[in-house]
């Protein structure tokens, strides 16, 4: 049995064992009105042979069903002491999110001793509206002959541990742990990430098109849920159910969108509702979109990589508006209360870091003649509130008055004098004096901001005006960029140079058989400046296992849409109305899972 320190006062004893079987061994453990829930639930664990600062713990009385889950610190600070005494709770045990340090521990601490007031009974009445409905926990207990934990409150604050995650960063751990079955997602894994797979948010010098009729038909999102066996939620409540948004709706919003059903759901059980508004649990969740091959690279929630920007981009002509979203649902700890489902269930959403444009790596790459389109490497700087200024390289295209590039792909750099800075960032000497000049400009929207801003282009597979045939040109220069969506290979695929992926293309070539034969022409290459390695993925066993996607860039001014490449020359994309015609084009060429045959 826990004894309590001569100084601590004892609020009671509580009876607890492991749940799982009656005949697991009982504690009996004081719980200490002077004491933080961090060490108590350290304290209790080490009774029960486990260690608190790897695991947390969650109880229900004995009489109660296993899917009702309460934080610890109900026991300090909720429950009756006469109720405790007489009660036998079961205790089920979760691995945190990051081991406990003891700087945690006194922080902890500290919070409890700076605590003051008492739950207003103001308070406890917004509680209650909330759906905060303890009927459960009182009809249970009046069965037994005791009475409800109701009216009874001692003093309850904002628990939250300085300097923690936020909730969304708090299930992705858990998730990254291991302890929770997820289903599997298509992201790119053979690109390499400047911030960690948090996609970058670059500014944007794009002019609006309004050339394009908005589509407000309705789309149906088919909801179906990934319960893992979760003990606190009823399979039969959380059923496939269709959610309807109209196609202008932003692919973004989708998780906020689901999180309304899903509260709509969760408010018609009355036990989950009950330990969510406990508080010391979230009921997030996170969001796949089942797209296809060549999309499904495009939206990633979990990462914050969102490249497709309305409901309706992701449906071609004549096919069902129809998306089938799973929805992987995850419990995680915190020291938070809460009074409503709108804090408590809330989506997995990659945080986004703002990304600002810095200079421009000096290269002594070798340039072809026939580049016609100007390919640079930009400096970028990503900045978040809770992390240090981190540099990137950002390979970009100037293409429809834009610079374009792939922000989410961009690889870390170290810092260097050498590197040719914007003006505003002349004579930095040092990666500190960087950041608090970027600090300083980070609201700038000057000329040379606008002028210089990466634009990461968004997809589209809904039909968009284009010309049948196009304009004529006897020579159509396109720059094609290589995106790899394959699975990770050691060692990594080395990709052409850009500026090697230039193509002088004359008008019998601008079909798509011949450009992708182009592309794969330049990929079978050996012994190139370049290193590329590319030459692999043509070989016996892995030829069969890739296909290549086009996408094409509209020649429309401040347009960054990209639109996939089915039929057609590549003329029809030049633009006709121009005084001038521009016979400049920029592809990309998506390399992902699945059997094709490729351009010989």
């Amino acid at each position: 049995m826990s004894t309590a320190p001569p100084s601590s006062e004892v609020i009671a004893t509580a009876t607890l064992r492991l749940c799982g079987s009656a005949s697991n061994p009982t504690i009996r453990y004081q719980l200490l009105k002077d004491t933080s829930a961090i060490i108590t639930e350290i304290g209790l664990l080490s009774d029960l042979g486990s260690d608190g600062t790897v695991y947390f713990p969650l109880f229900h009385a004995e009489q109660e069903p296993c899917t009702v889950h309460r934080p610890l610190q109900d026991l300090l600070h909720i429950w009756r002491p006469d109720l405790i005494n007489e009660a036998v709770f079961c205790v089920h045990v979760y691995k945190r999110l990051h081991e406990l340090t003891d700087e945690d521990i006194s922080q902890a601490e500290d919070e409890v001793s700076s605590r003051i007031g008492s739950l207003s009974p103001t308070i406890a009445a917004e509680a209650r509206q909330k759906h905060v409905d303890l009927a459960p926990v009182v009809n249970i207990l009046s069965a037994h002959g005791k009475a409800p934990p109701v009216g009874n409150f001692a003093p309850v604050s904002d628990m939250r541990p300085r300097g923690r995650k936020a909730p969304q960063s708090t299930i992705k751990a858990i998730r990254d742990s291991g302890n929770i079955k997820q289903e599997s997602h298509s992201v790119p894994r053979g690109t390499s990430r400047l911030l960690n797979d948090t996609v970058l948010a670059c500014h944007s010098s794009a002019e609006t098109d309004d050339t394009e009729e908005v589509d407000d038909d309705e789309v149906q999102v088919a909801l179906q849920f990934i319960l893992n066996d979760q003990p606190m939620l009823n399979s039969n409540t959380w059923r496939p159910t269709i959610l309807t948004v109209p196609g202008s709706k932003e692919v973004a919003s989708l998780p906020d969108q689901i999180a309304i059903r899903m509260r709509q759901i969760a408010s018609t059980e009355e036990a989950l509702v009950l330990q969510l508004a406990g508080g010391g649990l979230i009921m997030g969740f996170n969001v796949s979109l089942q797209l296809s091959d060549e999309t499904s690279h495009l939206v990633d929630f979990e990462q914050g990589r969102i490249l497709i920007q309305t409901v309706s981009d992701l449906f071609p002509a004549n096919t069902e508006r129809r998306v089938t979203a799973k929805i992987t649902i995850l419990f995680a700890g915190t020291d938070q209360p809460f009074f409503n489902l709108d804090q408590a269930i809330m989506p997995d959403v990659q945080s986004i870091s703002q990304v600002y444009r810095l200079g421009t790596v000096i290269s002594d790459l070798w340039q072809p003649r026939n580049v016609r389109i100007p390919f640079k490497t930009a400096i970028v700087g990503a900045l978040s509130d809770d992390k240090q200024l981190r540099l990137g390289g950002v390979a970009l295209w100037e293409v429809n008055g834009l610079n374009v590039g792939h922000s989410y792909s961009g690889e870390s750099l170290p810092f260097k004098l050498s590197y040719e800075w914007l003006k505003k960032y002349h004579g930095v000497r040092s990666i500190r004096e960087l950041e608090v000049l970027v600090k300083a400009h980070r609201e700038d929207d000057d000329k040379e901001t606008r002028k210089q801003a990466v634009t990461t282009p968004s997809y589209t597979l809904r039909p968009w005006r284009v010309e049948e045939n196009g304009p004529k040109v006897p020579l159509l220069h396109v720059a094609v960029h290589c995106v790899n969506m394959l699975p990770e290979v050691n060692p990594p695929l080395v990709f052409p140079a850009p500026t090697n992926m230039q193509f002088e293309l004359r008008p019998v070539n601008t079909n798509i058989h011949s450009v992708e034969t182009m592309i794969c022409t330049e990929l079978k290459a050996t012994g190139s400046r370049d290193r590329r390695t590319t030459a692999r993925l043509f070989k016996d066993g892995q030829a069969e296992g890739w296909r290549m996607v086009l996408w094409v860039l509209p020649q429309r001014r401040g347009r960054h849409t990209m639109l996939r490449w089915t039929e057609g020359n590549l003329n029809r994309f030049l633009r006709a109305d121009a005084d001038e015609v521009d016979p400049r084009l920029y592809l990309e060429a998506h390399l992902v899972e699945g059997e094709e045959e490729h351009g010989n």
